[in-house]
């Protein structure tokens, strides 16, 4: 950003320096050709002026000769002189009746008539330039338009509720008065959890009045980091180290008792806490010796071995180290549980050190700032404090003029890399729009016991094909675009990729299609390279949960045979999806189908997640496990 500012203000400067140097150095006026005015001259007006002498043509007679042959004309001849007299009057009042045009001023503006296009025209004349202010607001009308209404919409016509008028402000005080106190007694390590209403975001300002490390559970609007977990498992508390957690209704469970109650908000223990911020997978003692912001250092003893895991999610600027010399760090997701990756390393006698340090990227940026503040503070006041006279002034001035000249000397040229340039910035965004790399899902599988993954059916909807139908016979085809297809008119209709809730405060990535009424609903993918698996999940989202339920049933199928199916037993729940691949179709081309229906659609918000596995040498599946 600093670059481009300084890029920015850089050619701005000099434009203007350009525009100076042209109104200080005007450069000299076209000469232009003496205007030649015919005038007819009679007889005796020769006469008169002796001092008139015509220059010799090469096709004329010597003016010697003519002169004399007038003279003996107008001496011999006087009718005819009173003719040539009376022609030459009017030929003078006809000259002197026209204005000469004098030779216009040098001026450093371009015509008025010129411009790109004829654009500068338009000014001169009211009428385009009416038409012109009509045909540009046309364009940006309906725009502006819809810019305003939705700015109304979403800045002014909603409802504020101010700090004074926040029904858990109060509360919130006095909680924070109790906890300055009581949580500064504490010895080991912990966090707080929030645990409050979907769209309720207003205790973000715990964090830096406790100065304690904070997990809100569920939905943040603000919260872009890459492992963002969003539930509230008993796993993934123990990992967390949460000792408590804070909430607007009791927490109810053999996990959790309430220690204090603030208003309406309730304060409960989560009584499975684990003090150690980190987990040992193997043998051996870990001692925890400083827990810093940026710095961790902990000591294993001398019959330490195996892996050792901090419970702190994982980033390329944590760097790890082992009695002084690096090692590499392995991120490790928490089994079960979606989007998380903490740190984990090998075990072994010694003291461990985690560092979070700048990046050359960070430190560089730095840099390029300081200069860039540099350079636009002389551009925008050190040179207009020095005199024409000062030689650095006049470098910059000659630099400006060749760059000028050089810019009007390679004008094709820089079109022709400007399009280049934009055509293949515009060709990788859309490559980059349109991959994904490739990641594990919510698997049945312990993803130690998987290779690689080598086919996401989510992420690659769009090389698939849908139609209103079983499997086996192709009906209504449905409408593609991009990563969609379109069954029908209703936004149910799409098949597509969301991320929606199953369990209380569970959300996942799954593929939604709703059944059709009386019909199924066919997904199908053509060419698909054979794995050992496809694994998944399925099931019906919190949104479609009924009391009185009906089943969904998923069926799917490889090259015309049907490889698995399977119902929903139960609403707002996820079920494993396993189906092993034929031994004779592994690592070959096969055509997959997954066809849902369903005997009541009624809010049956059905939805599965589907990935394409090759399983490691040593694990087997039998019997779908």
């Amino acid at each position: 950003i600093a670059s481009a500012y300084v890029l920015v203000a850089g050619f701005t400067s000099l434009s203007k320096l350009q525009r100076k140097s042209e109104a200080l150095h005007p450069p000299p006026p076209a000469e232009l050709p003496e205007p030649v005015t015919e005038l007819t001259e009679t007889p005796k007006d020769i006469e008169a002026d002796d001092t008139k002498v015509s220059e010799p043509k090469a096709s004329d007679e010597p003016p010697e000769e003519e002169s004399e042959k007038d003279a003996v004309d107008v001496e011999h001849d006087s009718d005819v002189a009173d003719v040539d007299e009376d022609k030459a009057t009017e030929t003078k009042e006809e000259t002197s009746s026209q204005p000469v045009e004098e030779p216009p001023a040098h001026t450093s503006e371009a015509p008025v008539g010129g411009g790109l296009y004829g654009v500068t025209s338009w000014r001169t004349k009211p009428v385009g330039l009416y038409v012109l202010m009509f045909a540009v607001g046309c364009m940006i009308a309906p725009m502006l338009t819809s810019f305003f209404i939705q700015f109304g919409k979403r800045h002014f016509q909603r409802n504020l509720t101010y700090v004074r008028k926040d029904r858990f402000e109060q509360d919130k005080k006095r909680f924070v008065q109790w906890a300055k106190k009581a949580f500064a007694k504490e010895k080991h390590f912990f966090r707080l959890a929030l645990s409050f209403g979907y769209h309720e975001h207003s205790f973000f300002d715990l964090g830096p009045r406790l100065r304690v490390p904070i997990y809100k559970i569920g939905f943040t609007p603000a919260a872009i980091y890459k492992y963002k977990m969003e539930t509230k498992s008993r796993a993934l508390f123990r990992t967390l180290n949460i000792k408590y957690v804070l909430s607007t209704h009791r927490m109810y469970g053999r996990d959790y008792k309430t220690a204090k109650k603030f208003g309406s908000l309730y304060l409960s223990k989560f009584l499975p806490y684990k003090p150690q911020p980190f987990t040992v997978k193997g043998k051996g003692k870990v001692v925890l010796s400083h827990w810093g912001r940026e710095e961790i250092r902990l000591k294993a003893d001398a019959a330490a071995q195996g892996e050792l895991m901090l419970h702190v999610s994982a980033f390329s600027r944590w760097h790890a180290t082992h009695n002084g010399k690096s090692i590499p760090i392995k991120v490790v997701p928490l089994k079960g549980t979606e989007k998380t990756g903490f740190m984990q390393v090998t075990l072994k006698p010694g003291t461990y050190v985690f560092s979070f340090r700048r990046s050359g990227l960070d430190w560089l940026s730095g840099i390029v700032f300081f200069i860039g503040l540099f350079c636009i503070g002389y551009l925008v006041f050190v040179h207009q404090k020095l005199d024409e006279s000062v030689g650095v002034k006049r470098r910059v001035m000659s630099f400006v003029n060749g760059f000028v000249g050089l810019q009007e000397r390679t004008r094709g040229m820089q079109r022709l890399l400007s399009f280049t340039v934009l055509g293949g910035a515009l060709g990788i965004l859309a490559v980059l729009a349109l991959w994904s790399p490739a990641a594990l899902g919510d698997l049945p599988i312990a993803r130690k016991d998987i290779e690689k993954m080598t086919f996401d059916f989510g992420e690659r909807l769009r090389f698939g094909k849908a139609w209103i139908g079983p499997a086996h016979r192709k009906g209504k085809p449905c409408r593609s675009a991009f990563s969609r297809h379109h069954c029908g008119h209703a936004r149910w209709h799409v098949i597509e990729m969301r991320r929606l809730e199953f369990e209380k405060q569970s959300f996942k990535r799954c593929i939604w299609i709703h059944p059709q009424p009386g019909v199924a609903k066919t997904l199908s993918f053509s060419g698909v390279r054979a794995g050992d698996a496809i694994v998944g999940f399925y099931g019906i989202t919190a949104s479609g949960k009924m009391f009185g339920s009906h089943p969904v049933f998923l069926e799917v199928t490889i090259d015309g045979a049907v490889a698995k199916k399977v119902s929903t037993p139960q609403d707002a729940k996820t079920y494993p999806l396993v189906v092993p691949i034929p031994k004779d179709k592994k690592g070959k081309p096969v055509d997959i189908q997954f066809s849902v229906s369903a005997p009541s659609i009624g809010r049956r918000h059905f939805c599965f997640m589907a990935q394409m596995v090759k399983l490691k040498d040593d694990v087997k599946l039998q019997k779908g496990k």
